[in-house]
């Protein structure tokens, strides 16, 4: 849906300068879903205090999970296969639009083949990894972990 708004230029410019958008539409998206994202992130701090906790809690317990992965496959361009250490098995996928930033490089085909997992989780060449904590509960939940 078209919809004009007029919006001061050298704010929109340095807008898409630091967002790394490619176009101004795609600056003003941006800014708008983290701009949400923040207000209601602040609806949460309002809660702070006003919770009860019980104090037998022991959130250290909840680690008990072993997250590490000990195989990835990748069958094709932007998808794997992952076998967890606790015999957890599941795909995981990434959209298109989830390669940007630190991700990037995984849109070359060649590049995403080299996908290993010889530290406990699935990493590629320069340092980019996936969260295997994230993963994992994720393929537990759905049998898929998709990025997007």
């Amino acid at each position: 849906m078209a919809t004009n708004v007029a919006i001061d230029q050298d704010l929109l410019e340095r807008a898409v300068a630091v967002s790394g958008e490619r176009t101004k539409t795609a600056a003003v998206k941006r800014a708008l879903e983290e701009f949400i994202a923040r207000r209601q992130q602040g609806k949460i701090v309002k809660l702070f205090g006003t919770l009860e906790w019980d104090p037998e809690y022991d959130y250290k317990a909840a680690r008990t999970v072993d997250y590490r992965v000990v195989s990835v496959e990748v069958p094709e361009h932007l998808r794997l296969r992952v076998r967890f250490r606790d015999g957890l098995t599941g795909e995981v996928i990434f959209k298109k639009s989830h390669l940007r930033g630190v991700f990037a490089p995984l849109a070359d085909p060649a590049f995403f083949a080299q996908a290993s997992c010889a530290n406990g989780f699935v990493e590629w060449p320069g340092e980019i990894d996936l969260a295997p904590d994230a993963m994992h509960e994720e393929i537990l939940a759905n049998g898929k972990w998709a990025l997007d």
